[in-house]
């Protein structure tokens, strides 16, 4: 059967202006209706058999084929030609998608690969093969794949988003079996179904989804699929892990260190030995499936020994620590759960032939089976008997379900399965459930809390799945990574199609997972690089290293030691760096939490590909900038030896993140943007003028997400950045809750920006809603970037008082000359009241320019400095300058021998702000040591620095 349809909304007899249904099965009965993936049915509503009209779109079908299918074609309401649609074949059959040039296309899930200049798939192929998926899973379309020595997960996700002219669309598939693509030409060609004799292909539901713009289209594509529930605001915190933690000692010598060295942190994550371990030295059995805590010490083994959880996880809370335990589908079958779920649940694991399925390897020692999460039965005793008593009502809210590929697997095995055609009847191989297996277990986890805790937030941790698996407030991560940078970047790029693939949540193993093929000379640099990306994109932000051969040969019990791969902030990478950016994360936990209240509500994305949101040529297809909501511009960094990159800004105002400088842009790109500031190593970003960026209090004392202090008081400032927009303006909704529950609604507080005349308004609206155990009364501080001079400021009409520095505790306002920002602040503001701050301003701030100061082959030893010594003083705003000391940005021992097409030698930069417009900065490079001069570079170099602005970078050697 064939067909094609306007589907309905529910009930109603009204049709979707925005959807178009194509349906082909070699099953009469199947139902074009019957959802799958999708998170809802959408009722067959108006049958195109020749031409329809909608107010999005034309739809026109042709004539038939001999297997009855036929092309679809859609054009703009101005008759451009958008998309056409043709199947062909009856097993695996074909779809050619025949688009418009100049398009970019996103999404399809996650796949790791080599990079090129062009990251979405427009010229470029998916397939199994291309992609070093491991044998077992070709036949799948999902599973693994080995990419840089490390086994990363290979997700298919059959969402893609296409952007550009004459408009954007989707196109979502309704579909289980395997999927490759090929975007090498117009047509693309999507092959449906495997080659493999006796796999299924059918039946194929197509959906394309248009709007008015690439976010209108998104949000579309999550009311089908489902939008993600609002996560635990711990989950945007930092989370830390390793392969693994095997006793509360251990646990407690890494919380130790964090607290001591001011890292503010959210949580803990336990690998399997929480619930006994797997067969290791001195264990000559598996606990895996058995889910529940090793309170048991064997004498002389250096096992895992958790005892009391009860008492250590609410201690731990106390503490304002949570905690995430891992999971698997797999049951050893010596274990309580394998006989007590045997014996409630018909038929409860996966079947061969009469029998369980059952396994024998490293993993799960003599013998185990597997669940069948296609059980509805299974999965609601695994959730009333082991997670609920062991994991939920001990305080637990991660949940991280591993190997749900399913990992290990018996393509001859039988399922309970699945209705796929809408008849009623079920598809039972492994070839019809191996797509959605984890989206089952994650329904059964969610259908769980709805059944014992519909109050509860969780989040649930994998890295597996398929469309949909967000609605159960899945986040995903990338699988068992490598150490190595091209796996970093492949890891951003994988970052813009998930999002396109409806995952907002997605993060890695900071780090990377796999060590033991990392070049240990060039480790800090690529963790410092790493964590500095996952600070801004990762939810959640999670080092993890496999330390397995560590905690299970140790001959005591020692937490630490020469075999252990450091993977915390504090013991790997530029330390201070790690920090600096740990910090930044959690002062912009408020942005990142009302973000995730917006896609919870209207599926926008959290964070989408700059072109997606930009129509602009120039960011067409690059992965290599992010957006964080719509008005921060991330320029992210993935390789040895850079200091400095250029960032593409769209047309408008925009200022730069870290020093308030203002780039009015024409649509251009801004060079040698350095990424190395005060000694510390920072990604470029920008925010746009126009945005207001909600804040919150970090220092010394900011132990979590929720502001708690060491003191035990909790911060809960309001900080509000905003960035001058001039006619533009902005807005922004803060979303406040408890963090934790899911029952009352969520406090709202609108901001409003505007010029009014030459002054700068800043409206905050009384707060609607209310936040148990939270403050009535808190600091209000507002902080306006601009490039306007601040005269005065007051508030709801009355002038306040000038301040000699910004201040969290008085009344007042002062400027910040360095960062070009204006602070005022109300230390007792009530969240119910509304507040109007008026900034008047009195014309421009002078101009300045800055430069950055790069010194090449700056070889030194230990107590040497590089220093620029000028040759004429140069003026700046705080006086003139006859030297500087440069700051060390490359000068990890990866420099010999050096990686291709990065620097030769170690690299000395200095990013000098506040310069007097209109002089030339003139200098010469020194090697000191205290005050001597040892060695002097043999040319001087300079620049001439314009009227104002960024002028780039002047370039010596030392040598």
């Amino acid at each position: 059967m064939f067909s094609v349809d306007l589907p309905k909304d529910g009930a109603g007899d009204d049709v979707l202006p925005d959807i178009v249904r194509v349906v082909a099965s070699n099953d009469g009965d199947c139902r074009p209706d019957h959802p799958v993936l999708l998170a809802r049915r959408l009722p067959v509503g108006t049958a195109v058999d020749a031409t329809a009209e909608t107010t999005l779109w034309k739809v026109s079908v042709g004539d038939p084929d001999e297997r009855g299918n036929r092309p679809v074609t859609v054009r703009t309401l101005d008759d451009r030609p958008l998309v056409a649609l043709r199947l062909t074949g009856g097993g695996p059959c074909v779809l050619d998608v025949q688009v418009a040039s100049g398009v970019q296309a996103w999404g399809l899930g996650q796949c790791f690969g080599p990079s090129s200049a062009r990251v979405d798939w427009v010229g470029r192929r998916r397939s199994v093969v291309d992609a070093s998926v491991q044998d077992r899973f070709r036949p799948y379309g999902h599973g693994t794949q080995d990419y840089e020595k490390g086994v990363e997960g290979y997700l298919q996700i059959p969402v893609l988003m296409v952007a550009g002219d004459p408009q954007p669309f989707a196109i979502v598939l309704d579909y289980v079996f395997r999927i490759e693509a090929d975007f090498g030409t117009n047509p693309w060609s999507f092959q449906l179904g495997s080659d493999v004799p006796g796999n299924p292909t059918f039946p194929v539901r197509v959906y394309l989804v248009g709007g008015a713009t690439s976010l209108d289209v998104r949000r579309r594509v999550m009311d089908l699929l489902g939008r993600p529930p609002v996560p635990p605001r711990k989950a945007f915190g930092l989370w830390m892990s390793e392969y693994g933690f095997e006793t509360w000692q251990d646990v407690d010598h890494v919380i130790g260190a964090l607290r001591g060295g001011a890292y503010p942190f959210d949580g803990i994550v336990l690998d399997l030995f929480w619930f006994g371990g797997i067969a290791q030295q001195g264990v000559d059995h598996s606990e895996v499936g058995r889910l529940g805590w090793d309170i048991t010490d064997t004498p002389g083994v250096d096992d895992p020994y958790f005892p009391d959880p009860q008492g250590r996880l609410a201690s731990y809370r106390n503490q304002h620590i949570g905690f995430a335990l891992i999971e698997e589908s797999y049951v050893n079958t010596s274990t309580s759960t394998y006989i007590e779920l045997g014996g409630a649940v018909q038929d409860p694991f996966v079947r061969l032939g009469p029998s369980d399925l059952q396994f024998t390897n490293v993993w799960f020692g003599q013998e185990a089976t597997m669940i069948d999460w296609s059980v509805p039965g299974a999965g609601a005793w695994i959730h009333d008997h082991r997670r609920k008593p062991f994991m939920v009502d001990y305080g637990v809210r991660v949940h991280w379900t591993d190997l749900g590929e399913p990992e290990f697997f018996d393509d001859r095995a039988r399922y309970a399965g699945h209705d796929l055609d809408g008849d009623g009847s079920r598809r039972t191989g492994h070839a019809d459930v191996a797509n959605v297996y984890n989206s089952f277990w994650h329904r059964s986890i969610d259908d769980g809390y709805s059944r014992n805790d519909p109050d509860q937030r969780r989040l649930l941790l994998t890295r597996a799945g398929t469309a949909g698996i967000q609605r159960y407030g899945a986040a995903v991560w990338s699988g068992d990574t490598s150490s190595r940078m091209p796996v970093l970047v492949s890891q951003l790029h994988n970052q813009a199609h998930m999002s396109c693939s409806g995952i907002d949540y997605y993060g890695s193993d900071v780090g990377g997972f796999h060590r033991q093929d990392a070049d240990s000379q060039r480790l800090d640099e690529l963790y410092t690089q790493w964590f500095a990306n996952s600070a801004w994109l990762d939810v959640p932000l999670r080092p993890h290293v496999n330390n397995y051969d560590f905690y299970t040969q140790r001959s005591d019990d020692k937490p630490d030691g020469p075999r252990r791969h450091p993977v915390a902030p504090y013991e790997v990478g530029h330390r201070p760096s790690n920090l600096a950016n740990l910090r930044t994360r959690y002062e912009l936990i408020p942005y990142y939490y009302s973000l995730a209240h917006q896609a919870s509500l209207d599926g926008t994305p959290m964070m989408p590909p700059p072109g997606l949101v930009y129509p602009d040529a120039a960011l067409l297809g690059i992965g290599h900038q992010k957006l964080i909501g719509t008005d921060l511009m991330v320029a992210v960094v993935a390789g040895h030896g850079e200091y400095a990159r250029s960032v593409y800004l769209p047309a408008g105002r925009w200022y730069d993140f870290w020093s308030g400088a203002a780039v009015e842009s024409a649509g251009q790109w801004v060079t040698f943007v350095p990424e190395y500031r005060d000694g510390v190593f920072r990604l470029p970003v920008f925010a746009r003028g126009g945005a207001v960026i909600p804040r919150m209090h970090v220092d010394d004392g900011t132990q979590d997400s929720a502001g708690h202090q060491a003191d035990g008081s909790r911060d809960e400032d309001l900080i509000l950045r905003v960035y001058d927009g001039g006619e533009v303006g902005g807005r922004f909704t803060v979303y406040e809750d408890d963090g934790e529950t899911r029952s009352s609604a969520p406090r709202t507080t609108d901001i409003v920006q505007r010029h009014e005349g030459e002054d700068i308004v800043v409206e905050v609206a009384a707060a609607k809603g209310l936040v148990p155990d939270s403050a009535d009364v808190r600091p209000l501080r507002i902080e306006v970037v601009s490039s306007l001079v601040v005269s005065g400021v007051t508030l709801n009409g009355a002038p306040l008082p000038p301040l000699p520095s910004p201040s969290r505790t008085q009344p007042g306002w002062a400027a910040d000359p360095d960062s070009r920002t204006v602070h005022a602040c109300v230390p007792d503001a009530g969240v119910a009241a509304a507040y109007t701050f008026r900034f008047a301003t009195a014309g421009t701030l002078p101009a300045t320019s800055s430069v950055l100061l790069v010194c090449d082959s700056a070889y030194t030893t230990w107590g040497e400095d590089v220093h620029a010594r000028f040759v004429t003083p140069v003026q700046t705003a705080h006086g003139s300058l006859t030297e500087v000391q440069l700051e060390p940005s490359v000068t990890h021992a990866y420099l010999y021998p050096a990686p291709a097409d990065h620097p030769s030698g170690p690299v000395w930069t200095l990013l000098l702000d506040h310069l007097q417009p209109n002089q030339e900065v003139r200098f010469a490079l020194e090697k000191r040591r205290g005050d001597v001069v040892v060695h002097t570079g043999p040319r001087q170099v300079f620049r001439y620095v314009g009227p104002g602005g960024y002028a780039g970078e002047i370039r010596g050697n030392l040598y």
